[in-house]
């Protein structure tokens, strides 16, 4: 019997890896400790900032859209208070190969 609780145990355990391996890759700081009492299903994870990128409504971070269009991830990357976040969630559909792809996706997109 599939519940609830699975359902928030299972995203949030997806959505924690994918934050880890970003966290990893970009070296650096959670805005947030580690835990469901923080985040569910969905959290942000900082960027490294991009000079060269013009932010607030109505710009698109040249990150998100290379992710939709080279990767065909859709996930908003927004800026706040002067830092640089993606937006990472999961849902029943999300598996770990989704959160593969995308970590393989900023990686080659970050340039690292």
């Amino acid at each position: 019997d599939y519940g609830i609780e699975s359902f928030r145990d299972e995203s949030h355990e997806l959505v924690n890896a994918a934050r880890r391996r970003l966290l990893e890759l970009t070296r650096l700081q959670a805005p947030l400790p580690e835990g469901r009492q923080w985040y569910g299903p969905m959290v942000i994870v900082p960027l490294p900032a991009n000079a060269d990128t013009e932010t607030g409504h109505g710009h698109i971070d040249p990150l998100q859209r290379t992710l939709q269009r080279e990767f065909g991830i859709e996930t908003p990357v927004t800026t706040l208070h002067e830092h640089r976040y993606i937006r990472i969630s999961c849902h029943l559909y999300n598996t770990v190969a989704d959160i593969d792809h995308l970590v393989g996706a900023v990686a080659e997109s970050l340039g690292g």
